[in-house]
């Protein structure tokens, strides 16, 4: 039972071994260790800084080939790159450029299809680094991992000194820069330039005023405005346009008369010929009278409306449809003098009228 094809007998340790090393080039038929893959990447990296965009899609690439069974190369579409790192196939494609320059990787493009063929997809083999057969190779190796790792951390460790020093000189840069800036951002216009500009405008506008102390009026005004004019510096681009705004006079402020009230007059004839049109009991003299003196009270405001000339029409119909208190008694034809006032007794009869024809509502 423990022989081998050549018919050679076969300890059991030994057996066991076979069967273990045929199943591991099974499952890894490239001998791929993931472990020496990533010190290897680390390294490099101590070279090449990668961005963490590089670092997440050589990881992400590693993965995929150990859940193929480190097949070497594999096949992968970048739509597939894109989604298990989340960024676009312009940056795959630069990324994996840069993974191939530091030879990592080895990327073979794929094809798109034809008439008679398929497509192929873009291909990805895992770069393993070369091991030194000899003890001066392992050496060097070793030298120039080391020197890489002493020059990064000089390279990127400062002494206190130094950076104190470097901190120093960008805050006095950094200051002067802001206050060139700011003097730059407040500096106005000079004032001959301003005077000229104020000359010329005058003389535009044939105006019979002094340019010179104009031109003083507005350096004051501005100057304690910060030079604003319109949310923006005044400057040579709109300087020209900040004097014409300040030479040209300000409107006047045209505000229109208010339409005066209708007269005690008209509200007559109107509340005459509604009672007249509509054949209500009332006495349009005495029903003129209380509309006027209610409106006159409330300054001819009905609401937010005000009563003119105009809706007075449409405001007297208000007054004699819209439901009263109580019911206005009609007033007693006798040569148009008005009815008596009403007593208490009245008063009571129709307010308690009212509120039984308010319960029946």
């Amino acid at each position: 039972m423990n022989e081998e094809k050549s018919g050679e007998p076969v300890a059991p340790g030994n057996a066991a071994n076979t069967f273990k090393h045929s199943c591991q080039d099974k499952v890894n038929p490239n001998n791929l260790n993931y472990i020496v893959l990533i010190n290897n990447f680390w390294e490099v990296h101590a070279n090449y800084q990668f961005k963490p965009q590089e670092i997440a899609l050589y990881l992400y690439l590693l993965d995929v080939c150990n859940v193929l069974f480190w097949q070497n190369p594999f096949e992968i579409s970048y739509r597939q790159m894109e989604r298990g790192i989340g960024i676009g196939k312009q940056r795959v494609k630069k990324y994996l450029k840069r993974l191939q320059a530091a030879k990592l990787i080895k990327v073979i493009e794929g094809k798109a299809a034809r008439e008679n063929e398929p497509p192929e997809l873009t291909k990805i083999k895992i770069l393993e680094r070369i091991q030194p057969t000899d003890q001066e190779g392992a050496e060097r190796i070793q030298r120039d991992t080391l020197t890489a790792g002493r020059e990064r951390i000089q390279r990127d460790t400062l002494t206190g000194r130094e950076r104190i020093q470097r901190d120093t000189i960008n805050k006095q840069y950094s200051k002067q820069i802001k206050t060139g800036r700011e003097r730059r951002k407040i500096a106005p216009p000079a004032h001959d330039k301003i005077l000229d500009v104020f000359t010329r405008e005058n003389q535009k506008q044939n105006s019979q005023a002094n340019p010179a102390a104009a031109a003083a009026e507005f350096v004051r005004h501005y100057a304690a405005k910060n030079w604003i004019f319109n949310r923006k510096k005044i400057g040579a681009d709109n300087l020209v346009l900040a004097v014409r705004a300040w030479l040209k006079p300000p409107p006047e402020f045209e505000r229109r008369p208010a339409p005066p009230p209708p007269t005690r007059d008209q509200v007559e004839t109107t509340m005459r010929a509604l009672i007249d049109a509509r054949a209500l009991p009332y006495d349009p003299a005495a029903m003129a009278a209380k509309y006027f003196a209610h409106y006159e009270f409330n300054q001819w405001k009905a609401g937010a409306t005000m009563i003119t000339a105009g809706n007075l029409v449409k405001s007297c119909e208000k007054w004699l449809t819209r439901e009263p208190e109580f019911e206005r008694r009609p007033a007693q034809k006798n040569n148009g003098t008005p009815p008596p006032p009403a007593t208490a007794e009245e008063l009571q009869a129709e307010h308690e009228r009212y509120m039984k024809n308010k319960s029946h509502e």
